[in-house]
């Protein structure tokens, strides 16, 4: 027998718990509409009201997890002495909450990204990827005023950044026992090169 919600949000909070217990447990391939529903204690048609497929709950979750992560890697930014501190931090923490995150890990295998991208609007995706855009390059833009950060293009420095995030794809090929070190090398070496003589002072 369903459960009594007390309003909508209620039901569509039910719905994204349930979808992250069992996403974050089985992936996003394995977990059917049918245990969400199940396990938060909805009707299957209740579902459909709020969300047009499983892939469409798993994105909502993942935009959930990321700002999360955003917000805990911030923190590292904000608590550095130098901007190549910040720098050097922002990539390593990144890179270790999208490895610990089993939502957001799930996006660099199985095959994820590609479901998404054929099962989501188009325009939310791109969406998306404006935002997060739009919010690198302008930390990016606000470094580089300061003289901390190389005169590169914006672009440039955000498609590096991205880079390094879709290595995490490789983890396997590169070693999982080797990998930590592998990206804690390359967060040193890119802070680096990114930095300026002054961003590497202050």
């Amino acid at each position: 027998m369903p459960k009594q919600f007390p309003d909508r949000q209620a039901v569509h909070r039910a719905l994204l718990e349930s979808g992250r217990e069992l996403f974050s447990t089985y992936g996003l391939k394995k977990t059917t509409v049918d245990e969400i529903v199940r396990k938060a204690g909805v009707a299957k048609g209740t579902f459909y009201a709020f969300f047009p497929s499983k892939e469409q709950l798993f994105f909502e979750i993942m935009l959930e997890e990321e700002q999360i992560r955003e917000r805990l890697v911030k923190q590292q930014y904000l608590h550095a002495e130098t901007a190549r501190d910040g720098i050097r931090g922002l990539i390593r923490e990144g890179l270790r909450e999208v490895a610990a995150n089993p939502i957001l890990s799930q996006l660099y295998r199985e095959g994820t990204y590609e479901i998404l991208m054929r099962k989501i609007d188009p325009e939310k995706i791109r969406e998306h990827a404006r935002k997060d855009e739009e919010e690198t390059r302008g930390f990016i833009t606000s470094l580089q005023r300061e003289g901390l950060l190389t005169d590169e293009p914006p672009e440039v420095i955000t498609g590096l950044l991205r880079a390094l995030f879709l290595l995490t794809l490789h983890t396997r090929e590169i070693g999982e026992d080797l990998f930590p070190r592998v990206m804690d090398l390359l967060s040193r070496i890119t802070a680096d090169g990114l930095t300026t003589e002054e961003g590497k002072q202050r």
